[in-house]
């Protein structure tokens, strides 16, 4: 299957997604954590991914979320990735006194190693990761949530997120 520039990406609870051979958000981040250590095309962001990573860390623990309680998936990872990119554009700007002169050195200038850690992400999100390839494995139920997203799943103008817990309160998340 191939997308288009402005394809929309559906990423659904495990329970609608493992059965149809689409990896957890979980296994997406240790995936990724490999491609940044073993793969050349990918090693040039390791440091500026080890500093987000640990960044979000720093900021749950500073609101006393530690261990099971810090939420750090790929979702979270890319969300972050594009309110960074906005770098002097966000809304927040005036109000911060300066980014961090780690950010700085590991962002690059106009922050163009995030925009790029973040295309390369959504891009293994949409090559590899979310395909619906093993879609005649997944349970009678779990086929026909799927099968119910499938006709529209990757037509549209923005990156769109699902998550099953949050789709339900009636929450959608862009990044």
């Amino acid at each position: 299957m191939k997308f288009r520039q402005n394809d929309i990406i559906f990423i659904l609870g495990a329970g609608a997604s493992v059965d149809a051979g689409i990896p957890t958000s979980f296994r997406m981040i240790k995936e990724l954590e490999k491609l940044l250590e073993d793969n050349q095309e990918w090693k040039p962001y390791k440091k500026l991914y080890n500093y987000i990573k640990s960044t979000i860390y720093q900021g749950d623990g500073i609101n006393d979320l530690f261990d099971s309680r810090v939420t750090y998936n790929i979702e979270r990872l890319v969300s972050t990735l594009s309110e960074l990119e906005k770098n002097e554009r966000h809304v927040l700007f005036p109000f911060i006194s300066g980014w961090n002169h780690i950010l700085i050195e590991r962002a690059g200038g106009n922050f163009k190693n995030i925009t790029h850690l973040k295309q390369k992400i959504v891009g293994r999100l949409k090559e590899k990761w979310i395909l619906l390839g093993n879609y005649e494995k997944a349970n009678t139920t779990k086929r026909t949530i799927l099968s119910s997203l499938r006709p529209g799943i990757y037509r549209g103008s923005d990156l769109l997120y699902l998550h099953c817990n949050r789709f339900l309160d009636g929450r959608v998340r862009f990044f």
